[in-house]
């Protein structure tokens, strides 16, 4: 009977164990569970909340900002991102109303809702949905432009937490697939349920590479665990995007940026004179673009590499910019600084030692 009761309670324990087992879920860095068939889209080293996205969506962007989209084929894509409080904006309504002025800066605005009440992990906040038509001059192989006009359908919500406007910004289209908007709106009802805020960041282990051979007066900008280069900025300047592209800027008064990406040569690009002709075809789909000074030849870590200067024309301005392409491994690595007319020399001195440091690892 003994022996009975024994295993009776043996097969109970396993029973329990396997049954909790089957139940537990992984855990956040709060300590509180992630979301079943999903994963986490946020930076908890940088940012104070999280976002989970469906675990076959894609991560773009995981630093101050935090982007990711649906597949390789649906470029539906979800972003947060956060504002401090100011003189300006101090609520919902005066945040609404700025962010209505850069929309019309943008494109043309057709409101489908506005002002819609929607609660984000307890919090009170506003939410609105909106299609927006940008127009894009597209320059032919027979040099002929054209007028390119992109609709897109969004939805974005506005909540305060401490001092800072908390905006989270949904983007799709219709196209020949349909309306992706509605088709992926299921996705993100679950996101926005599932968002929650932290308490602090959640710094991750380890300090960056090569940290004891960092130039005086810089730090380093990439992630060196994802790119096969290094960034090395002013220490004053403030570090944006750091996964597979590197971007940062001069300061909160100052936007100046210096960024770094990677073309893989493919059948379109194989070389310098390829890529330069997709870029400036990638130029004319921003806004209008003006050759300053064609490309001539610059040697950024130790590479024979080419540099050229353009002004770009755009819905929200025009801007000056430095862009440099060093071919090595099999890609094209470009690096381009972007400036008003006023800033770009006044920064220069320390965008040429940005470039003079600039290594591959």
């Amino acid at each position: 009977m003994k022996k009975l009761i024994a295993l009776i309670l043996t097969l109970t324990l396993i029973l329990t164990a396997l049954l909790l087992t089957s139940c537990s879920q992984d855990l956040a860095p709060d300590g509180e569970p992630i979301p079943d068939d999903m994963k986490i889209a946020s930076n908890t080293a940088m940012v104070n909340y999280l976002l989970f996205v469906p675990e076959y969506w894609i991560i773009d962007t995981q630093t101050s900002v935090t982007m990711a989209h649906a597949s390789s084929t649906d470029f539906t894509s979800i972003q947060v991102m956060s504002k401090k409080l100011d003189g300006e904006v101090t609520n919902l309504d005066s945040w609404w109303n700025e962010y209505k002025e850069e929309l019309t800066g943008a494109g043309k605005v057709q409101y489908i809702t506005q002002n819609e009440k929607i609660v984000i992990d307890g919090i009170a906040g506003k939410k609105a949905v909106y299609k927006i038509t940008v127009d894009s001059t597209v320059i032919t192989d027979s040099g002929k432009e054209n007028v390119v006009s992109n609709t897109y359908k969004c939805m974005v919500v506005g909540v305060i937490k401490g001092d800072s406007v908390y905006v989270i910004l949904y983007n799709s289209v219709e196209n020949e697939k349909g309306d992706l908007f509605e088709a992926n709106m299921e996705d993100v009802d679950s996101m926005l349920e599932s968002f929650r805020f932290t308490d602090r960041l959640y710094p991750t282990e380890g300090e960056p590479k090569d940290e004891e051979n960092i130039p005086d007066g810089m730090k380093i900008a990439s992630n060196t665990d994802v790119v096969d280069y290094t960034l090395y900025i002013p220490e004053n300047w403030i570090v944006d995007i750091q996964t597979g592209v590197t971007m940062a800027h001069v300061s909160e008064k100052d936007k100046s940026s210096i960024q770094v990406g990677q073309w893989s040569y493919n059948d379109k690009i194989k070389d310098y004179e390829t890529w330069w002709q997709d870029y400036k075809y990638e130029l004319s789909l921003v806004g209008e673009y003006e050759i300053i000074t064609e490309p001539t030849e610059i040697t950024v870590a130790g590479v024979s590499s080419r540099k050229a200067e353009y002004k770009l024309t755009t819905a929200n301005g025009e801007y000056k910019c430095l862009v440099i392409g060093v071919e090595n491994r099999g890609s094209m690595y470009v690096i381009v600084y972007m400036s008003t007319e006023n800033g770009y020399e006044a920064n220069m001195e320390e965008v040429n030692r940005i470039v003079e440091n600039f290594k591959f690892n």
